[in-house]
């Protein structure tokens, strides 16, 4: 392995650390190699935006390194080159670069600040003397508009997971992506931008997305209607069934039928509360519900009370990213009282488990990632006999690795002969848009998707995201997130 020197970035220390550890790698050397300095300019940008903003550890912190490593009297087969130095090109490495013109990682985010892009591509690649380059992993990371460093952030955490499945791929560990092939482009360094216009709109940016914070509540809430033949258009913001509680949040709806009558199961944050709790209420056709209530309470925060039956029992997979682990709980009396039945994954980062039976197997699929990495841009697959496991990962984990369509919106439904999954796109900000994925092939050795639609929250009144959707056979429900002025006179002006 070759890094930037001479103490090398965190996230390279992160992806030596991880190679060191693994059953299909014998790591012969790892060495530095000095890199230019980054301007004083762009470090203090970095430094005030993580101040600002307070995202995860930094990436580019210098980390010491202490691995033991092999001797072997052969060559090395490969070598993963992560320096920002271009490599020698008579040796075959591994190489990670960003964006459309393959370049380092900051440079790329600051192309896209530039550009309005939406989001940047991590590749690994494949470089070998003689052969055209191939592309082993790679996965789609947000940009958000006001930050170049949350972006950048999320990428090089990212980019720890995919140099690591580059390895696995060209160790013959795993197989390669199905969408794998040649680069977006051919050489780094794309055509020449203004990266100093950037810091020239930095401040503008910032001032405004903390003004927006100040001044504006953020809260989401569930619009439920009777079902419609198009699923993707037509809301409204103020589709209402039920009575809502006032100042509390509501997200995540899962619509439920039992026994004849329809349940809505809901994230709620109470009034004053930063901690989700598990409600419900009953839907009764032709009059408001009444406001849900309490049916699962932790002392982490939980959502996505994602509820099935199984056996002629009715279970819910809550989101339980706190306890780190996720768990299956079983109704003892429906639909107030749960009993933890089971852990159904253990010491894991997962988000909006998804439970679903296909072709005599039961499947799971969580956002997942590591302790600094987003859970937004990889989905996980695993599949059992059984709703309770044991559990095994799909080969191609993740199966898709995409800012854009990989975090769960909700339960997967059938239409016709289609097997649908809804997914979120966080590409411009958390849960900014729903989409409407069609699985195309699902067996334990292969998975394909593709799109189908999209709901952007531009098509409903007064939203600025919508993030979650849930049917049976009378309603169906989205959430969206909105802004409530905290002061009307001074918020008006930044609307």
């Amino acid at each position: 392995m070759v890094l930037d020197g001479p103490t090398p970035p965190a996230w390279q220390v992160g992806v030596a650390e991880a190679l060191a550890a693994s059953s299909y790698v014998i790591l012969t050397e790892v060495s530095t190699t000095a890199t230019s300095r980054e301007e004083s300019v762009w470090r203090l940008h970095r430094a005030l935006e993580r101040r600002l903003f307070n995202f995860s550890p930094d990436p580019m912190s210098p980390t010491a390194l202490s691995l033991e490593t092999s001797t072997l009297s052969d060559p090395p087969d490969c070598t993963v080159w992560l320096a920002e130095a271009p490599p020698p090109e008579d040796q075959t490495v591994i190489v990670v670069r960003y964006g459309r013109w393959l370049e380092h990682a900051r440079r790329a985010f600051r192309r896209a600040a530039a550009e309005g892009a939406a989001v940047v591509q991590t590749q690994a690649i494949l470089e070998r003397p003689g052969a055209p380059p191939r592309v082993l992993a790679q996965g789609t990371t947000g940009v958000r508009a006001y930050s170049i460093g949350v972006g950048l952030n999320m990428a090089l955490w990212r980019s720890v997971t995919i140099v690591e499945r580059a390895v696995a791929v060209y160790a013959g560990a795993v197989d390669a992506p199905a969408n794998a092939g040649e680069p977006s482009a051919r050489a780094p360094d794309g055509p020449a931008f203004r990266d100093k216009a950037v810091l020239g709109t930095a401040a503008v940016r910032w001032l405004r997305v903390l003004a927006t914070r100040l001044l504006f509540r953020r809260p989401w809430r569930i619009l439920i209607r009777e079902l419609e033949p198009e699923p993707l258009s037509g809301w409204s913001s103020k589709e209402a069934l039920v009575r809502w509680k006032a100042g509390h949040v509501y997200a995540d709806p899962f619509l439920f039928e039992h026994d004849g009558r329809h349940h809505l199961f809901c994230e709620e944050v109470p009034e004053g509360s930063h901690k989700g709790i598990i409600s419900h209420t009953e839907l009764r056709h032709g009059s408001l519900a009444e406001p849900p209530s309490p049916v699962l309470v932790a002392n982490h925060h939980l959502s996505y009370p994602f509820v099935f039956t199984y056996a002629g029992t009715v279970f819910m997979v809550p989101e339980t990213l706190g306890a780190g682990r996720v768990e299956l709980h079983r109704a003892v009396d429906f639909p107030n009282v749960w009993k933890l039945d089971s852990v159904l994954l253990d010491g894991v980062r997962a988000a909006d488990a998804t439970l679903f039976e296909h072709g005599d197997q039961w499947w799971l699929f969580a956002a997942m990632g590591g302790n600094a990495t987003t859970l937004t841009d990889a989905l996980h697959a695993f599949f059992a006999d059984s709703p309770r496991g044991p559990w095994k990962p799909h080969p191609q984990n993740p199966v898709v690795a995409d800012v854009r369509a990989a975090r769960p919106a909700g339960a997967v439904f059938r239409d016709g002969g289609r097997l649908i999954r809804p997914a979120q796109d966080s590409s411009r900000r958390y849960g900014w848009a729903l989409t409407f994925r069609e699985i195309v092939t699902l067996t334990p050795e292969s998975y394909e998707e593709r799109s189908l639609g999209r709901l952007e929250p531009r098509a409903i009144s007064g939203a600025r995201a919508v993030h979650h959707y849930a049917r049976d056979s009378r309603y169906e429900a989205i959430d969206i997130r909105r802004r409530i002025p905290r002061l009307a006179l001074a918020a008006r002006l930044l609307d």
